[in-house]
């Protein structure tokens, strides 16, 4: 979702772009793997059962995480959140994260546009969350939590995670969000 806005007699616009990272969609990540191990037994037909019961053990994992990602949005428990970038589309429409993409990078200073997008977002008072692909400035999350919004870094897992693999990263990601999510 597009966040349309206006700064004055410049008119409305948006901050959009496009999705790449699919994978962020467990479902959409078990066919990539599943199309990948295809692939493999085709070339390397000697290997065809280690890459079965591989694909078999990880199409598992997949979609138990995915399960855990759908219990974020069927409880109903999960703030409305806000995207730093456009980059989680998949992540939202997989899994009802559903919000509006700012176009903001983590490591530019709040200014006085970014402080009007702000007073947008709080304007919709179900936006209690805005999530980073990367950490952003202090200040700018000491400003959005005196605002009302809690600031929740993902990785988009476009690189190989600094430790573990996609599924720990994943699974990282997913403690990320449960971290925002109201007790009691």
């Amino acid at each position: 979702t597009a966040f349309t806005h206006s700064h004055g007699a410049d008119g409305e616009h948006s901050h959009e772009g496009v999705a790449s990272k699919t994978w962020l969609d467990l479902e959409l990540a078990a066919k990539q793997a599943e199309a990948t191990s295809r692939s493999l037994m085709r070339k390397s037909p000697g290997q065809v059962e280690l890459f079965k019961a591989n694909a078999e053990t990880l199409d598992g994992e997949l979609l138990e995480l995915d399960r855990e990602y759908k219990a974020l949005s069927e409880k109903g428990s999960f703030p409305k959140p806000a995207f730093s970038k456009s980059i989680f589309q998949y992540l939202a429409h997989g899994y009802g994260l559903e919000g509006p993409s700012l176009g903001w990078e983590s490591d530019t200073a709040l200014d006085h546009d970014k402080l009007h997008e702000i007073g947008h977002l709080r304007k919709d008072p179900g936006i209690q969350v805005l999530i980073w692909a990367d950490r952003p400035q202090e200040a700018t999350v000491n400003k959005l939590k005196e605002s009302g919004i809690q600031s929740v870094i993902l990785n988009p897992l476009d690189t190989k995670p600094e430790s573990g693999d996609f599924l720990t990263g994943m699974l990282s990601n997913l403690q990320a969000l449960k971290s925002v999510i109201p007790q009691g």
